[in-house]
């Protein structure tokens, strides 16, 4: 019994069990919450996991569409046109059918003409003319279509043979022909740049119409040479074909296309001190394209090209460019390249710390007397002649030429007209001066800078206009 209580000791031990029961209970009870709340968790990690696979999923297969809109558009732009095939990455020239044997650097095409209005009967390859072949004979060259061609420049033939109606382009034959001088079935070469012609449309237009001028009044076969990006390659075929579909040239005209940076990073090593003391020196290496013309005859040219005129595509011409190449045969002397005056004030500004140095000096005054400076919109270069010059040679160093640019502070920003107008203050025979009639410049600029007083006695070119200049973008009159 408890003490005090009457009660037996063992009494209160039910209420014990009890409470401990209770408490029991309570936990249980706390334990199946906890369960279920832990268990809902487990059912919002399923979605998310099947949220997560859904939006993978959809990403993967709009990546799939985006891969195949891709490679379709590919197929769509390069694929096979008119149910004929292409070898090669080139396309199809509209309209036209085209077989391509395409190497590393060459896509050899020869356009040919086909006789008779209903039915075209093909010419044969006998009747083919005979093309100056572009590399050393070599019997792996006689591929079959398709077969690759050794590192090479694009070579194509465009043959203008009276009353065709179609034409078709195929691979030229590789029979090569004599090709120096005059003898050989293309004697005229001609050298161009052309880029950008995609963010400059009007670059395109602009060539067109030069390209025009040229061929229409041309009396002999012309052989080009374009410099070019990938994008003005393919303007300059659209545009020879459409001249060719439209009878335009009156004389045939064959061309090959160089790839301007290949072209740019082989210049780069021989004009970079060139660069440096006449124009100060740009880090990008195109800038070694205006300087071509300086280095042309090192290597750069093949080697059945002895006389070679360079022009801008800015140019419209009034006069067959046969009279043009006349001028070679004027050459004396020393000269090694044909040259026009620049027909602005541009020297007289940019010689003018030099001029007020030395008061009375000719250097930078106009013609006919003055140390005009030059234009290189239009040049003749004799490449034979430049490669055996040692007094040209002198300055092509970069040692003599920094003396020229110290003696005279220039510092030209124009390229090799820069480099031309510097070289005829000291060693003026190295220059036939062409009339200013063979590179009529328009450009007005310099005229409101001061100097209007003297700028008729530079622009002045009276009489016959045999070659338009439309430079800083200048339009050219519409005359006969």
């Amino acid at each position: 019994m408890r003490r005090g209580t009457g009660e037996p000791a063992n009494k209160s031990r039910p209420q014990l069990n009890k409470e401990k029961e209770d408490k029991t209970d309570k936990n249980m009870q706390f334990v199946n919450n906890s369960r279920t709340r832990r268990s809902r968790p487990k059912s919002h990690d399923n979605n998310l996991l099947v949220n997560v696979l859904r939006w993978k999923l959809l990403r993967i297969l709009i990546l799939l569409i985006v891969v195949f809109m891709i490679f379709y558009g590919i197929f769509v732009h390069t694929g096979p046109t008119n149910s004929k095939e292409i070898h090669g990455n080139d396309r199809f020239l509209h309209n036209e059918p085209i077989s391509f044997v395409h190497g590393d650097h060459m896509d050899v095409i020869h356009i040919e003409h086909n006789v008779g209005q209903g039915k075209a009967h093909g010419i044969q390859e006998n009747q083919l003319p005979k093309v100056q072949q572009q590399v050393p004979p070599n019997p792996a060259l006689h591929l079959n279509q398709g077969q690759r061609l050794p590192n090479q420049n694009q070579f194509i033939a465009i043959n203008d043979v009276p009353g065709n109606q179609n034409q078709k382009i195929q691979q030229q034959p590789q029979n090569a022909a004599k090709d120096s001088t005059g003898t050989g079935e293309y004697p005229y070469h001609v050298i161009q740049s052309l880029t950008n012609t995609d963010k400059r449309p009007y670059l395109k237009t602009r060539f067109e119409e030069c390209m025009i001028s040229i061929l229409e009044k041309s009396s002999v076969n012309l052989h080009f040479f374009f410099v070019v990006d990938t994008p003005s390659k393919q303007a300059i075929l659209d545009i020879m074909q459409d001249i060719t579909n439209k009878k335009i040239a009156h004389s045939k005209v064959q061309f090959n296309f160089l790839d301007i940076d290949e072209l740019a990073k082989e210049l780069a090593p021989m004009v970079s001190m060139l660069q440096q003391h006449v124009s100060g020196g740009h880090p990008y290496y195109k800038d070694a394209i205006f300087f071509l013309s300086i280095a042309i005859h090192q290597h750069v040219m093949p080697e059945y090209v002895h006389r070679l005129v360079m022009l801008d595509t800015d140019l419209i011409f009034k006069t067959d460019i046969k009279q043009l190449f006349a001028y070679f045969d004027l050459f004396k002397g020393n000269n090694v390249i044909g040259i026009a005056h620049e027909q602005q004030p541009v020297y007289r500004h940019l010689f003018s710390l030099y001029r007020s140095q030395n008061r009375g000096t000719l250097v930078g005054n106009p013609p006919p007397n003055g140390l005009t400076g030059f234009n290189s919109g239009v040049l003749l270069l004799d490449l034979d002649r430049m490669r055996r010059n040692t007094l040209y040679h002198k300055y092509l160093d970069g040692t003599n030429l920094k003396l020229l640019t110290e003696k005279y502070h220039f510092k030209g920003h124009l390229g090799d007209q820069d480099f031309f107008s510097l070289l005829s203050l000291e060693h003026p025979d190295l220059f036939h001066v062409l009339p200013c009639s063979w590179n009529r410049q328009l450009c007005v600029w310099w005229r409101d800078k001061g100097y209007i007083d003297i700028f008729d006695q530079y622009f002045s070119c009276p009489g016959k206009i045999d070659i338009f200049h439309g430079n800083c973008n200048t339009p050219i009159p519409k005359t006969p």
